[in-house]
């Protein structure tokens, strides 16, 4: 094997490492988001009137989150891996 093919070989595991942390790190984002939106949710009858604009925040916030997974989910479907 020659340096060069060494180093493609080695280049193209890294790439492979990479897409799998970046998969398994999307995937544990959105699970905690999901989990952000349904504990927000069933508060929503527990917070005062004080609480309720920042319960709409961590509920905004989280559904944005969420949404920008995918989005990005939906950009690799036509694009292949973004």
């Amino acid at each position: 094997m020659t340096t060069e093919s060494a180093v493609r070989e080695l280049s193209a595991e890294q790439r492979d490492d990479l897409a799998t942390l970046n998969e398994v790190l999307r995937h544990d984002i959105r699970n905690d988001l999901q989990l952000i939106t349904s504990y927000a949710d069933m508060l929503s009858d527990h917070v005062d009137v004080t609480g309720e604009a920042y319960l709409a925040t961590i509920q905004e916030s989280a559904d944005t989150g969420i949404g920008l997974y995918l989005v990005r989910t939906l950009l690799e479907g036509y694009n292949g891996a973004v």
